[in-house]
């Protein structure tokens, strides 16, 4: 854990490790984009601010869904102005993945772009960019795991006064217990997906396929790191809200899925009919 990576020399502002993360995840995410739309036709600039507009409507999708889902903890009681102390961390990938599509779609429509080909040419920069943002959560400190063994070769100890140490049973050292690293568990499945679907993309499936799968994948993996999340606490037998919401992604995903294949055969069907004998 890192919160504070740097100040800047002669300004003393501090450099935070949660934003400088989500920097990288964007540019890189950013050039991704821009890349794949080269080999869809699309011109880059044509989409050029799709990337910025996503990005902006998903920060405030995500960090209201935060602020939704953790106002009891966190924000009772007059503390509701923590809401824009956005550097400090406190952002549900789902939430800003709901207001960024939505995003997504509007400006589709807007500049007459092909949905499902630019729903592949995201997945993959999606994917990417939570990556680094789950780095950013283990240098933030938050989303951490349950408690494991000491013996785990995984297991991490977050530094005293950090929210894994005050959420956690006291050590004679201030530090927290030994927990599973689940923003490193949830950013290794980000990257190995990212690369996944980069190659599938690559292959030239039907178009909303690639999407689909990172529904269908994201989902299936969420739905199982959540139940290492400790940050959280959920009764027994209940699913916590990202779970509720990755069972809705696996669904999507499955549709997009049909709704590509039955489209290409559909399309290789009329093409057969087109050019068949009279």
């Amino acid at each position: 854990m890192r919160r504070e990576l740097f100040r800047i020399p002669g300004l003393d502002w501090p450099i935070y490790g949660y934003g400088t993360m989500v920097l990288v995840g964007f540019l890189l995410g950013y050039l991704l984009v821009i890349r794949g739309a080269r080999r869809e036709g699309i011109p880059p600039e044509k989409i050029q601010d799709l990337p910025i507009w996503m990005v902006l409507s998903g920060l405030l999708g995500a960090r209201l869904f935060y602020f939704i889902q953790f106002y009891s903890e966190e924000f009772s009681g007059g503390r509701w102005t923590r809401l824009f102390r956005i550097w400090e961390g406190g952002l549900v990938f789902y939430g800003g993945l709901i207001l960024g599509a939505s995003a997504f779609l509007l400006y589709c429509r807007r500049h007459r772009l092909p949905v499902l080909p630019m729903l592949d040419v995201m997945a993959p920069a999606t994917a990417l960019g939570l990556g680094f943002g789950r780095i950013g959560c283990f240098l933030n400190g938050c989303c951490w795991g349950k408690v494991c063994d000491a013996a785990h070769p995984l297991a991490v100890r977050f530094p005293e006064g950090s929210p894994p140490a005050l959420a956690s049973p006291p050590s004679p050292e201030g530090l927290s217990s030994w927990l599973h690293p689940t923003q490193l568990y949830s950013s290794a499945n980000a990257f190995l997906l990212a690369l996944l679907l980069w190659v599938i993309w690559r292959r030239r499936p039907a178009p909303g396929t690639v999407a689909g799968l990172l529904f269908l994948l994201y989902g299936l993996s969420r739905y199982s790191l959540e139940r290492l999340r400790g940050d959280h606490a959920v009764g027994e037998g209940l699913s916590t809200v990202s779970q509720l919401i990755s069972s809705g992604g696996i669904l999507l995903g499955v549709g997009l899925i049909v709704l590509a294949r039955w489209g290409r055969g559909a399309n290789q069907s009329l093409q057969s009919s087109e050019n068949g004998p009279l």
